[in-house]
């Protein structure tokens, strides 16, 4: 076996540079990415954001139609969100989790394209966690 920093050992460390040096800088072509559709659209979050805004405004809005929110007024309770704007100053509560609970999903057909039709699935209903969970901002606007 040659010693350290014999012929065998400086061959190892010359092939080892080659790699890292091929590694670092390729001269390989680089890979071509697949060839979008053209019916396909970018990557777009804003139908998933719209959904988020419609499933939060449903669940900061009340069922008032629901028995549990009728005996609740019945008996002169606010609602908890009601007690909290009283208690607090405006905008100094901000909501956690507001978007937590159980969806029911209504599938609807999208928009007709001539290459795909695809079906879109959206909130039909939202029923919120049973708890409203926040923090302060005493500095708040």
């Amino acid at each position: 076996m040659p010693e350290n920093g014999g012929p065998k050992a400086s061959g190892d460390a010359a092939r080892r540079l080659e790699q890292l040096n091929g590694q670092i800088n390729p001269t390989s072509k680089p890979r071509r990415q697949k060839k979008k559709k053209a019916s396909e659209l970018p990557a777009d979050w804003s139908d998933v954001l719209a959904e988020l805004d419609h499933v939060r405004k449903l669940a900061q809005t009340p069922k008032t139609e629901t028995t549990g929110y009728i005996r609740h007024k019945e008996a002169g309770k606010l609602w908890v969100r009601e007690r909290i704007e009283l208690l607090l100053d405006p905008g100094s509560f901000q909501e956690v989790g507001s978007a937590a609970g159980t969806t029911t999903w209504v599938t609807s057909e999208g928009p007709k394209n001539s290459v795909i039709e695809e079906e879109k699935e959206t909130v039909g209903d939202f029923t919120p966690s049973n708890n409203v969970q926040g923090m302060l901002c005493p500095f708040s606007s």
